[in-house]
């Protein structure tokens, strides 16, 4: 990016860290009920016990800038304020990350269509599934969907930055494989299992098809099955840790165990009056870019690899499910938002960049936008719930 693009992007960055912020601050302010004074307890109980959970890093990176202070009102705060920053830095990497793979700045001859690029990514912090008349009905905004953004959740905010840059570099070693590339992908994996593993079991899942389909047997193929190989020992470790040493349940369960059951959306009944209508209304601008432009994308390895992991997500979280005293916390489900947001953002930019580059319009145009502008008015109506009624459901 040349200077003005440079300073255009620090401008949106500053609104997106005070608005963060001012989202985080009003969590903490009006005591609104959510995972991140969970987590803060937990963090308090860890050190008392000389104990952490098996995904360490969120809760022990809160505890050293904390100063080491077990207090929980200080753990709570600096909770709130890594959070803001991890919200900013995963709308720095999304900016950096589309202008790498889909090359927006090649409209830098015109400065007004990159702001506006610039101002879009910055929206799709909002985005949200389109709310229907079911969720007036049942009240849940939030519950049920396949969610795209998520306000609530400590170790779901932090992780996303690293989603991003695994998604990234995993993706450009498919153009230009190398070992450099390899090293951030391994590096990236296992700061996502230490954090939170549910991308990670996606990825693991996906990468070795994208692997195949585009370099079959090759050299580059087994050296990505290497890096998918050390992974999936690190998984296995920490679901010994998680399921068999019961390493949750020993810190805030009263050693209550937990187990993994399947059954076919088993949660997500729970939470959803009708299943298909909460999916379409989650995905429905992506979907509808992915028909319309099915003739453009249809040997996309970016478009197959993003709506597989996507897939991938869905298939974990309405089959797996968690028994014990975690039963409705809805554990398997995390995956979706990361891979839904990734979906939203690789749809918006490749539109636009599209979009930009004709000076006619047609229907087509209209309705995307129309469906786009659908899926942020809810995500506003989600915040003023979220913020103003104090409900993340």
């Amino acid at each position: 990016m040349n200077l003005q693009h440079r300073l255009n992007f620090l401008f949106v960055l500053i609104i997106v860290q005070l608005f963060s912020l001012y989202v985080f601050l009003s969590i903490g302010l009006n005591d609104i009920s959510t995972d991140i004074h969970t987590h803060s307890e937990m963090i308090k109980t860890s050190i008392e016990n000389n104990t952490l959970p098996a995904n360490f890093l969120y809760y022990l990176v809160i505890y050293i800038i904390s100063g080491f202070n077990g207090n929980i009102t200080s753990l709570f705060t600096v909770s709130l304020i890594v959070l803001s920053i991890a919200i900013t830095l995963k709308y720095y990497f999304s900016v950096i990350m589309m202008n790498k793979i889909l090359r927006f700045e090649e409209m830098s001859s015109n400065s007004k269509y990159l702001i506006i690029i610039l101002l879009i990514c910055s929206l799709l912090l909002i985005i949200h599934p389109i709310i229907t008349p079911l969720d007036f009905k049942n009240g849940y905004f939030y519950l049920g969907k396949a969610s795209i953004n998520i306000w609530h959740n400590s170790t779901t905010i932090f992780i996303m930055p690293f989603v991003i840059l695994l998604f990234y570099y995993s993706y450009i070693y498919l153009e230009k494989p190398s070992n450099k590339k390899l090293f951030l992908i391994l590096i990236f994996s296992i700061l996502n299992v230490l954090i939170k593993p549910s991308f990670v079991i996606c990825f693991i899942i996906v990468y070795p098809i994208i692997l195949f389909l585009k370099f079959r047997f090759s050299k580059y193929f087994l050296k990505g099955i290497i890096i998918l190989f050390i992974l999936g020992l690190f998984l296995l470790i920490e679901y010994y840790f998680i399921y068999i040493l019961n390493n949750y349940g020993g810190i805030l369960y009263n050693n209550e165990k937990g187990s993994v059951g399947i059954e076919l959306f088993r949660e997500w009944r729970h939470y959803s009056e009708n299943i298909v209508i909460d999916l379409l209304s989650s995905i429905t601008f992506p979907l509808l870019v992915t028909i319309i432009y099915r003739n453009k994308i249809k040997e996309s390895y970016l478009f197959l690899y993003v709506w597989l992991l996507f897939l991938t997500a869905l298939i974990i979280a309405s089959v797996l499910y968690e028994d014990g005293p975690r039963m409705w916390h809805w554990n398997f489900f995390w995956q979706v938002p990361m891979t839904n947001y990734l979906l939203f953002l690789i749809t918006t930019i490749f539109y636009l960049k599209d979009l930009f580059k004709r000076s006619e319009y047609n229907i087509k145009d209209y309705l995307l936008c129309f469906v786009w502008l659908s899926h942020l008015i809810s995500g506003l109506i989600y915040l003023k719930k979220f913020l103003l009624e104090f409900n993340y459901r």
